[in-house]
């Protein structure tokens, strides 16, 4: 009977180590698609705000955008391979 309880406890202390790691995973893959997204709408924010900014400019920086956001999917890999920031 002892036997069960501690492979029980062992089985609960392994299953909250491996909670804990995937929620750290979790979080830095939240931090690195944050980076990762944050710099592109900055770099069109910025370009955007410009004061001699043309129509074209600003057509061409919302399609570049839309494609961005639209080619997420494809570019997971990418960002799952850059230097771990966490």
């Amino acid at each position: 009977m002892r036997l069960i309880f501690r492979c029980g406890t062992d089985t609960r202390l392994q299953a909250d180590g491996l909670i804990e790691q995937m929620e750290q995973l979790e979080n830095c893959l939240n931090v690195r698609l944050l980076a990762y997204y944050s710099g592109a709408f900055n770099e069109t924010s910025i370009s955007l705000q410009k004061i001699s900014i043309d129509l074209l400019s600003i057509v061409k920086l919302y399609d570049s955008i839309i494609t961005f956001v639209l080619q997420r999917p494809e570019r997971f890999d990418e960002i799952e391979e850059k230097p771990a920031i966490c």
